[in-house]
């Protein structure tokens, strides 16, 4: 479906690369209690726990530098593409950030203290963090909150 997609965008007169993202998809079903991700590229997915605490479920990936990454118009996409599943039970929210946004809040594999402490607080304060941090990349995030009665 990627690969359609990309040709119908660009088959007059742009390249597969012209059109090229890093990809993030999360399905929550709330009858069954679980999430499951896809997520291609240099971006994250992360859940915060009803503990308060933070976890990666999936962490970024980049190509042969770390200016470069793996996207959508990778030929071999299925090998960089990776999937998770999990339960909702401890789950309070879950978060999808473009690498902009989790660039500078990510260190050695985890969210930075100064991340957790913004999402945790106001997410609205973190993106208001990142606009006067005046980051050039694109930097967007997504919560999405799991109500108490999953």
């Amino acid at each position: 479906i990627i690969r359609n997609v990309l040709y119908n965008l660009c088959r007059d007169r742009f390249s597969p690369e012209d059109y090229s993202s890093t990809l993030l998809l999360l399905f929550v079903s709330k009858s069954r209690g679980r999430y499951r991700c896809v997520h291609i590229g240099d971006g994250l997915i992360a859940k915060e726990k009803t503990d308060n605490s933070f976890a990666v479920i999936s962490h970024p990936q980049n190509g042969m530098t770390k200016q470069s990454t793996f996207t959508t118009a990778h030929s071999d996409l299925k090998r960089y593409m990776r999937m998770d599943e999990g339960s909702l039970q401890d789950v309070r929210n879950l978060y999808l950030f473009t690498d902009g946004a989790i660039n500078p809040f990510y260190e050695h594999g985890k969210l930075t203290k100064n991340c957790e402490d913004f999402l945790r607080g106001n997410p609205t304060l973190f993106y208001r963090v990142l606009k006067q941090m005046e980051i050039r990349d694109d930097h967007s995030m997504i919560m999405i909150g799991i109500d108490e009665e999953v």
